[in-house]
């Protein structure tokens, strides 16, 4: 069966979680330590981590519509 080989795509992270991941994390420590030095309301930088993490993640705008071929052709050009 050539199913199997075919790798299943994830019915909830329909964009690029790893993005995701690091921009809420730099947006969470940010809004955090702005947080620690003014308003002091709980939670605020995770807050800010785990909605930026989910919003980027599981939006399909923000998947890499690319072919295999254009991202080594741009790998190659950066270098």
């Amino acid at each position: 069966m050539d199913h199997e080989n075919k790798k299943q795509e994830s019915n909830f992270w329909k964009g690029d979680p790893f993005t995701g991941f690091v921009l809420g994390a730099i947006v969470g420590l940010i809004v955090g330590s702005i947080n620690i030095a003014t308003i002091s309301f709980p939670w605020l930088g995770r807050l800010c981590f785990l909605g930026i993490w989910l919003f980027v993640g599981t939006q399909p705008r923000f998947k890499d519509k690319r072919t295999p071929e254009q991202i080594a052709k741009d790998s190659e050009a950066a270098e």
